[in-house]
């Protein structure tokens, strides 16, 4: 490659080197620093994230120089056809991004990091967005799968972070064993997939004969248990409630919405083709038609919300009720991968960036709590209102928009995704649905039990809780965005629908 191709190719590649760069910014910096003053690579680590926010901002907003609108104005393949960087991946970067600067923010204050080194841990956490975005980017079997092992290598050491917390050590080894297992299913799935297509590509994964449909669809159901382990899917989710509950609780977070999502973002890309050939009205290849693979998701959503939501009603760890909390809404995001049209495809990505709103907020009130009592058992939260209004009230907010009470984001969210499995007309999507419904009914009893407790139950210890002043601040704001996405609905609907479903620029 000439110079001018390898800058071609490094310039709708910035967001992403821009946090390579920074991981290795903040490994560098901490060495200079003694142990107590350590935490400035938090702040190392917040700045530079906030640099690629505004810079994927610029870019999708069309800020940017000529150049950097590249990947919004003619999406072409980078990295060897391997790569590419369209509307796509950088909104599902920007989320990602996102999640890793309000995951900084709260670790900053988190109780367990005072006076421990964290250069390892915000580089860490950064290397992870980094294989994140690659991900979401992907376009070759190859990358996807080095794409996947990367998120989980840092994620498995940011687990078992304080090594002499014996739950944090036990949840990292079962994540390790879990992680060994699906990767390697994958791997087969993937290697099984190129001896029929002879191509990595995934463009060109559909291209095949129909005689070779069985062949296809047993690799992609492989394929389907790597991804559903990072999705969280029954019967893949068995890791989860103990990974969530044992991992410090800023990693839950970002585990519960990062780690999520970059698995939906994996199934969003080998799916595109199919969403690229129904919106151009082309027709499916035969061998999806006879296989039918993405029946499977239907079944396995199905499952999973009812699962995720049915276990969760005995849970009084609130680390591990939000664990199954966020397996049943994984369920939901699932169930609309199992229909193809554009609908469906626009529920997915509204449903990621509602998801990232009230789930992180749920997830940093537990933080703020535990940081003052030590705890995460439901009865510490009994009183609430009395010991900590502000607190119980954000609490109540996003337990609300979980469950999908207007005027919530979540509200709109499950009605677009319900919305997408009606108006596909397909029986089974609609009985889908009518599930998806039922199970909100159930969830309703485990929020809402939280809420009771909070309100009329008589507190354990009368004395009040004080979260710090940027705590506050951070809940407020996500507080607030949980209705700025129910009152401004329109944008967020036009940017998903934004994103063009053309084969040829995939």
């Amino acid at each position: 490659m000439t110079w001018q191709e390898i800058l071609n190719d490094l310039m709708p590649g910035l967001p992403i080197l821009l946090l390579c760069a920074a991981a290795i910014l903040v490994i560098v910096v901490d060495w200079f620093l003694p142990a107590r003053r350590s935490y400035l690579t938090g702040l190392v680590a917040l700045a530079c994230l906030g640099a690629t926010l505004a810079l994927l901002l610029g870019l999708l907003l069309n800020l940017a120089p000529a150049w950097a609108a590249h990947p919004l104005q003619s999406p072409a393949p980078i990295f060897g056809q391997r790569l590419i960087l369209d509307r796509l991946g950088l909104l599902l970067t920007l989320l990602f991004v996102t999640t890793a600067l309000a995951t900084v923010f709260v670790s900053l204050q988190a109780k367990p990091m005072r006076g421990q080194r964290s250069g390892e841990y915000y580089a860490l956490l950064m290397l992870a967005t980094v294989a994140m975005s690659i991900t979401a980017a992907s376009r070759d079997f190859l990358v996807l799968y080095l794409a996947i092992e990367t998120i989980s290598l840092p994620s498995y050491v940011l687990v078992g972070y304080f090594r002499t917390d014996r739950r944090a050590t036990e949840a990292s080894l079962k994540y390790i064993l879990y992680g060994a297992v699906a990767s390697a299913v994958m791997l087969f799935g993937m290697s099984y997939l190129y001896g029929v297509t002879g191509t990595t590509t995934l463009p060109d994964l559909y291209r095949v004969a129909p005689e070779k449909a069985a062949a296809l669809g047993v690799g992609l159901i492989l394929l389907l248990v790597g991804l559903g382990f990072k999705m969280a899917l029954v019967p893949f989710h068995s890791w989860c409630p103990d990974v969530y509950e044992g991992a410090p609780t800023a990693i839950t977070a970002y585990l519960s919405v990062a780690s999520k999502a970059a698995g939906f973002a994996a199934l969003l890309r080998v799916v595109y083709p199919l969403y690229c050939q129904v919106e151009t009205d082309q027709a499916v290849p035969l061998a999806i038609q006879s296989i039918q693979p993405w029946t499977i998701l239907l079944l396995l959503a199905a499952l999973t919300m009812s699962v995720g939501n049915l276990i969760a009603l005995w849970q009084t760890n609130l680390k591990r009720l939000l664990a199954y909390s966020s397996i049943a809404h994984a369920g939901y995001m699932a169930a609309a991968f199992a229909v193809l049209n554009r609908e469906a495809f626009e529920a997915v990505l509204i449903y990621l960036a509602v998801y990232l709103v009230m789930n992180l907020g749920a997830f940093f009130v537990v933080l703020y709590i535990e940081n003052l009592t030590d705890r995460c058992d439901l009865a510490v939260y009994r009183g609430m209102i009395h010991r900590s209004p502000l607190v119980a009230v954000l609490f109540i907010i996003f337990l609300l928009s979980l469950l999908g009470i207007p005027p919530t984001a979540g509200f709109l969210a499950k009605f677009k995704l319900f919305g997408a499995l009606i108006k596909s007309g397909s029986s089974s999507a609609i009985v889908l649905a009518l599930i998806a419904v039922a199970n909100v009914v159930v969830s309703a009893h485990y929020y809402l039990r939280i809420v009771k407790a909070m309100v009329f139950d008589p507190p354990e210890d009368p004395s009040p809780l004080q979260i710090t002043t940027l705590g506050g601040g951070l809940l407020v704001v996500l507080a607030t965005a949980v209705f700025f996405l129910f009152v401004f609905w329109t944008p967020v609907q036009n940017i998903a629908g934004s994103i063009p479903l053309n084969l040829t620029e995939f």
